[in-house]
């Protein structure tokens, strides 16, 4: 089933002209310039959702669309959490659809090979840990690692990024791609040091996906994404603690290949299943038009 998708560059214009000409049954806003789309939609009547998915929201903003009925929903059960107690309403929990398949590379097969693979963190932002992950790759020189853009970087973070690589020779940094999958393929293990408190967490799972054990930062909603596939790091901002999980990880291949089919166990939790993601979707979505 498709949808109709529009590309503009005066969203604010052309968003009016949608819910005026569309009527839409529910208008789903996500966090970011959220305020002034919502008062559109409220100001029209038209049903409303707010989705969260970070901790970096305007509790004001979402004290007063909660005010106004919309509905609060967010991307795990930690933002929900996180948004009844820091601003006093209600939230859901939503999460994202995410593919369950097996790959090939989920069995347990030659293990060791896929041990000596290159560590992997994607993402070069400071609030994902990037500064861990420099730190990591001077204290394990005999470890290959590889930087993977996603969030586009300035010229000017470019610039810090290649500085700071400068003496690294285990370090690859590689800009964006569109396709993750060969990126997942290629790595021994995946790294989340984020030093914020992540909403969800979606690279751990899509790297379990691949069949790939994740070590990451024991913050917000990455334990839910984690789940039993991967080692949580509490001490998140010690590098030595990062730099003795991924030893082990390269030298006891029994504990890898049991988180790898933890990984994949994780991955498999019903409330991640399509079917129930797409439920919980028309429930929101249905007592929000029946109030």
């Amino acid at each position: 089933m498709g949808y109709q998708a529009i590309a503009t560059q005066d969203l604010w214009s052309q968003y009016q002209e949608q819910l005026d000409q569309n009527t839409p049954t529910v208008v789903w806003v996500q966090q970011g310039q959220t305020s002034r789309f919502l008062q559109a939609s409220r100001y029209r009547g038209l049903p409303s959702m707010m989705y969260l998915m970070d901790a970096q929201y305007n509790p004001e903003q979402v004290r007063l669309a909660a005010d106004q009925g919309v509905a609060i929903v967010c991307l795990s059960a930690f933002l929900a959490t996180h948004v009844s107690r820091n601003v006093g309403c209600h939230a859901e929990t939503l999460y994202p659809i995410i593919d369950q398949t097996p790959r090939p590379q989920m069995n347990e097969s030659g293990v060791g090979a896929k041990q000596n693979g290159y560590v992997l963190m994607v993402n070069a932002y400071a609030q994902k840990g990037v500064g861990t992950f420099l730190t990591l790759a001077a204290l394990l020189p005999d470890v290959r690692f590889l930087l993977q853009e996603a969030w586009p970087l300035s010229s000017q973070q470019m610039s810090w990024l290649r500085q700071q690589l400068t003496g690294l020779p285990n370090v690859t940094f590689q800009r964006s791609v569109m396709d993750m999958m060969p990126v997942y393929d290629g790595a021994s293990m995946l790294i989340v040091p984020s030093v914020w408190q992540e909403g969800f967490g979606m690279v751990a799972v899509e790297a379990q996906a691949a069949g790939k054990p994740v070590i990451a930062s024991h913050i917000g909603g990455l334990p839910e994404s984690v789940g039993s596939g991967g080692i949580l790091i509490s001490d998140h901002d010690n590098p030595i603690a990062w730099a003795n999980a991924i030893t082990t990880l390269r030298n006891d291949s029994t504990t890898y290949a049991r988180l790898i089919h933890q990984g994949y166990e994780s991955l498999q939790r019903e409330e991640f299943s399509e079917k129930r993601v797409v439920e919980k979707f028309e429930q929101i979505t249905n007592q929000l038009i029946h109030r």
